[in-house]
């Protein structure tokens, strides 16, 4: 009986472990108390609280978005990956925004390199983790359809997280780097 017992156990983990990374898009309400891995195929929509002492870690294929109402508490180690696996910077037939980094994490330099779909008027900015903005790297330019590489020293600024973000017209879409 504990044989089947544990297989039991272990194929119902099993489900519910799959049925969770298959989700495309999964949301974390402000009332849920995240598990140590939490992961969706697509996008990850974050409101929830990560409590001090509690270690957390996010995975989604496109994008993890923080919304208000997100915090991860002083004590706590939280972190956030995505894969840019389906982004082709060499086709430049994307309707969307396209950012990768490189290195990242990085020392004292990183690389950004976005694609516009269209042309517009463009921001690249660079905030700490407490939302201040730290770098402007592109500031209300006018740009045309293209890819574009920007260079961030940052030689100057603390080791830790960071996110990049690129605004243009409508649309933004952001990377986090994190600076050792």
């Amino acid at each position: 009986m504990k044989k089947s017992f544990a297989f039991i156990c272990f194929w119902f983990t099993s489900l519910l472990a799959l049925a969770q990374k298959e989700d495309l898009t999964r949301t974390l309400a402000a009332t849920y108390y995240p598990q140590p891995l939490e992961q969706a195929v697509k996008s990850l929509i974050a409101s929830n609280i990560v409590s001090v002492s509690q270690q957390v870690e996010y995975r989604a294929g496109k994008s993890i978005l923080l919304n208000p109402g997100f915090e991860a508490k002083a004590g706590s180690i939280f972190a956030a990956h995505t894969e840019y696996t389906a982004i082709n910077f060499g086709d430049g037939h994307s309707d969307h925004l396209l950012i990768k980094t490189y290195p990242n994490p990085f020392v004292e330099k990183t690389t950004i390199v976005y694609q516009l779909a269209s042309t517009a008027v463009t921001n690249l900015f660079i905030s700490d983790a407490e939302g201040k903005v730290v770098g402007r790297l592109v500031n209300n330019q006018l740009q045309q359809a293209g890819r574009y590489e920007v260079e961030w020293l940052a030689d100057q600024l603390p080791t830790g997280a960071y996110i990049c973000t690129l605004e243009a017209g409508q649309q933004h879409i952001s990377n986090r780097l994190i600076r050792k």
